[in-house]
């Protein structure tokens, strides 16, 4: 007599052949089957034992369905329930450098004070540059340091305000000594030119011509800080 196949195992055609088990990412929960079903969205199967796949296992937090197993999220996304049918990437702001990551809240990092991830699916956070500073946690992006500040590191949380007789624009990395004013390295602060001296100019290096020079002939300066000589009167 025939015997009818089990649960877990199919037999597709007529003839005196044995049951064969249910192929990885299928399953078949009757007795008699002459075919097989394939494993829902969000399950899998991949275990053939003596008595075949009679059910399918739905894919743990952290992995996406590939019918015959569940695969984990790649670095960059994660999937928080269980029975996910795809990874979901990181927001900005956040990152995950590890694969089978569950929550992109928890298991993904939020960026520090100082760094940022713009795009979707990061990997790693980025240092602001410098003239540019975070103040906040999981950011997007950086803000430049506003007039009369500045920051010369990366990976700033605020930007430090310009000692007294300097300035500086949007984005700056330092800040430049004002005319009359020229800058000491020792002191590290801008310090006013000498009697009989001047400077006409916004900056601070020598190199620039931005350090306080003699009067030319013919013209003097009497008072400390000036930013250009007065001819001398006649006699």
């Amino acid at each position: 007599s025939c015997i009818a196949c089990t649960a877990g195992k199919y037999k597709a055609d007529v003839g005196n052949f044995q049951c064969s088990f249910c192929p990885n990412g299928s399953f078949s929960n009757l007795s008699a089957a002459s075919a097989c079903a394939l494993c829902p969205p969000n399950h899998f199967s991949n275990t053939n034992s003596q008595h075949g796949v009679s059910t399918c296992s739905q894919c743990p937090a952290n992995a996406d369905t590939g019918k015959e197993e569940c695969f984990p999220c790649p670095r960059g996304s994660f999937a928080s329930l269980a029975g996910s049918l795809t990874c979901q990437s990181c927001d900005p702001g956040s990152f995950q450098d590890a694969d089978g990551a569950s929550s992109c809240l928890h298991s993904c990092d939020i960026c520090r004070e100082g760094s940022y991830s713009a795009s979707e699916g990061s990997l790693s956070c980025t240092p602001c540059e410098a003239g540019s500073f975070q103040d906040a946690a999981g950011a997007s992006s950086c803000m430049t340091c506003p007039n009369s500040s500045y920051i010369n590191s990366t990976g700033a949380s605020s930007c430090l305000a310009c000692p007294a007789n300097s300035s500086s624009s949007p984005g700056y990395r330092e800040c430049l000594c004002a005319p009359g004013f020229s800058f000491d390295p020792d002191a590290m602060l801008c310090l006013p030119c000498p009697t009989g001296t001047y400077k006409d100019g916004i900056g601070n290096h020598a190199s620039d011509s931005l350090v306080c020079v003699k009067c030319p002939d013919g013209t003097y300066k009497g008072a400390i800080g000036s930013s250009a000589c007065q001819a001398c009167p006649a006699g």
